[in-house]
């Protein structure tokens, strides 16, 4: 498998998906400031932003890091083969499904309604996000299969 070959880029998608980025990150810092102070500091009874006990932009770091993780993983995905992909899609498909499965078990709320969620140390895993990708990856293979 050679995983230096170059596929073309679709030049609409990439502005697109940075177009998004950036309505993501505008929409989250317009949202963001009061939950921010409600999240940093709960206790103090008048909060504002000069206050140092007071992060106004909580919510706003969190989200760039996870952008940021985000374009990390999208540049390692593009630089790898497809035909790893059609390799791994059953495997990724059954993990998922079995992720699915545990949800149902171990399933946490998270101050929601729904039992969507499975914590992880300081964060959580959200299955459903996997079982769209795998299902996706499982789905071209399986019309490649079925085409030939």
């Amino acid at each position: 498998m050679d995983i230096r070959f170059r596929h073309p880029i679709d030049h609409v998608l990439l502005v697109m998906v940075f177009f998004l980025l950036v309505f993501g990150i505008i929409m989250i810092t317009s949202i963001g400031v009061p939950k921010s102070i409600k999240l940093s500091a709960p206790s103090v009874e008048y909060p504002n932003c000069e206050d140092p006990q007071v992060d106004c932009y909580l919510i706003l770091k969190k989200h760039l890091t996870r952008v940021f993780v985000g374009l990390f993983f999208m540049i390692l995905v593009y630089k790898i083969h497809f035909a790893f992909w059609r390799k791994i899609s059953l495997p990724l498909f059954a993990m998922s499904v079995f992720l699915l499965l545990a949800v149902l078990l171990f399933g946490a709320k998270n101050n929601t309604f729904a039992r969507s969620w499975i914590n992880i140390w300081e964060s959580s895993l959200q299955p459903a996000v996997f079982a769209k990708l795998a299902l996706f990856s499982y789905s071209a293979r399986w019309m490649e299969k079925r085409s030939q």
